[in-house]
């Protein structure tokens, strides 16, 4: 996002309008791309996670070659498609003439990507399931860097586009083998087993079916209001809509890297008893979601109007002001399905999420027509957050009937206490921002409010363990 930042002006100022909404175009391509692996690569994950915690090396190195082999055929199936969809991909972009050509080799070599892809995002997920993100991280983030260094690179050099593009590729090719290296390294032999892979074969696919209808489904959720937007309202209402969402939406990298950490402790669970699962991996992961996640959703919705004119002008503040703060209350209860979500698929339950989904569109689609038609973007943005909430409520819902906790054990009195001290900040900042009443009456509101929380968070909700590891890594940054 830092590198992003700086480069993104330099692009478009180097590139032009048209070249950069190629270029856009290939990003956003490139990680749809990943939904070709048809869910084998979250299925692999928890096939590793399990079978590598009970110690069983020979399951383990057999669904890592399965996977592999799996991932790769796809990834050439899917390219040859991609290949052959090309021309028509560019007439419906309405690509300017002149850079027709341009585009048409664009395409192509992004349809080279997908092997790499789907193979890179096995060796990827083996690494997340024996627990190794600190390898994945360390290549994941600079490669990902790559995505606006080499356009930068390759416009000061008079690179085309295509080019660009392909060096692109290339460097997801290289991310690929770096993993495989990871990889190797842990588990240096994979013979050739004399059986077993078409049962492993069996469990991946009928995991990953499961996971490809919510992979499949999941756009319509995040990005079908826009349409509703532009038929109903005005394209230009659009802009200020995807504003204010393109904020508050990178607030969910925080409930989604935690997730992506939880997902293989909850497929070697197995062993655990139900109400340690749902105390230790369940109920702690959201009670520190609230702990990070509420005083920046506060200040959202506490000072929506001032963050909108700072960082794009005035003539946004009036007309996404609403929509932001609505925005920041959905977000921030949603987090907490990030949870769900992991705790759903890791215990093996995935057709639940794909049949919710399937229910989350058809109610996302009749809500949000309706209350869009009726109240423009902020109609929108309100079905997005009943949306959200439905998906957060029913999924952790879903665990508990999964681990059959009881209903009197759902959660302990201060994390009850401490949903309700946030509903009321939310409260309070909605109504006090909303009546335009003075940003220096509602800073000290702000703080006050965020300071009870945290020091409910530190006397009632944290153990004497938490504090003291909380002391110690706060000594830790301070040393820093």
């Amino acid at each position: 996002m830092a590198v992003a930042f700086f480069a993104i002006p330099f692009i478009v100022r180097h590139a032009g309008v048209d070249r950069f909404a190629l270029l856009s175009f290939a990003w956003m391509l490139l990680g749809y791309f990943s939904l070709f692996d048809l869910g084998l690569g979250k299925a692999t994950t928890k096939q590793v996670a399990e079978s590598f915690s009970r110690g069983d090396m020979d399951q383990t190195k057999a669904t890592i070659v399965v996977s592999t082999v799996l991932n790769l055929g796809f990834g050439i199936l899917f390219a040859f498609a991609v290949y052959l969809v090309v021309p028509y991909l560019v007439r419906l972009t309405n690509v300017p003439e002149l850079l027709q050509g341009e585009a048409t080799r664009m395409f192509s070599y992004l349809s080279m990507s997908l092997p790499l892809l789907t193979v890179g995002g096995t060796f990827r997920c083996v690494l997340e399931g024996i627990h190794r993100f600190d390898q994945v991280n360390a290549v994941k983030a600079p490669f990902n860097s790559l995505l606006f260094v080499i356009p930068v690179a390759g416009l000061a050099f008079s690179l085309s586009l295509p080019a660009v593009v392909l060096w692109i590729v290339v460097s997801r090719g290289l991310l690929a083998v770096l993993y495989f290296r990871f990889v190797l390294r842990r588990f240096p032999l994979f013979p050739l087993l004399r059986s077993g892979y078409g049962d492993t074969a069996k469990m991946l696919m009928r995991f990953g079916g499961w996971v490809t209808v919510s992979n499949v489904l999941n756009p319509l959720l995040v990005f079908s209001e826009r349409f509703m937007i532009s038929a109903l309202v005005s394209v230009g209402a659009v802009t200020f809509y995807a504003a204010p969402y393109e904020i508050i939406s990178r607030l969910a990298v925080i409930p989604f890297s935690l997730a992506v950490t939880l997902f293989p402790k909850f497929s070697e669970a197995k062993e655990l008893e139900n109400r340690k699962i749902w105390k230790g991996l369940i109920l702690k992961p959201i009670k520190y979601l609230v702990v990070v996640l509420s005083p920046i959703a506060l200040c959202f919705v506490f000072f929506s109007k001032e963050i909108l004119e700072l960082w794009l002008g005035s003539e946004f503040a009036a007309p996404s002001d609403l929509a932001l703060k609505l925005l920041s209350i959905g977000f921030f209860f949603h987090a907490f399905a990030y949870i769900g979500l992991s705790a759903v698929q890791g215990l093996g339950r995935p057709e639940l999420k794909a049949k919710l989904d399937v229910v989350l569109v058809v109610l996302f689609f009749t809500s949000g027509i309706a209350l869009t038609r009726s109240y423009g973007i902020n109609g929108a943005a309100a079905a997005k957050v009943f949306v959200l909430a439905v998906d957060s409520v029913i999924l952790l819902w879903f665990c508990k009937s999964i681990l059959r906790i009881p209903l009197a054990d759902l959660a302990a009195p201060s994390l009850r206490f401490l949903f309700l001290a946030v509903l009321i900040g939310f409260a309070t900042g909605f109504g006090l921002e909303s009546s335009g009443v003075s940003i220096i009456i509602r800073v000290p509101a702000f703080l006050a409010i965020v300071f009870v929380l945290a020091w409910s968070f530190w006397k009632y909700s944290f153990d004497d363990e938490e504090r003291s590891s909380t002391k110690i890594s706060l000594m830790r940054l301070w040393t820093v």
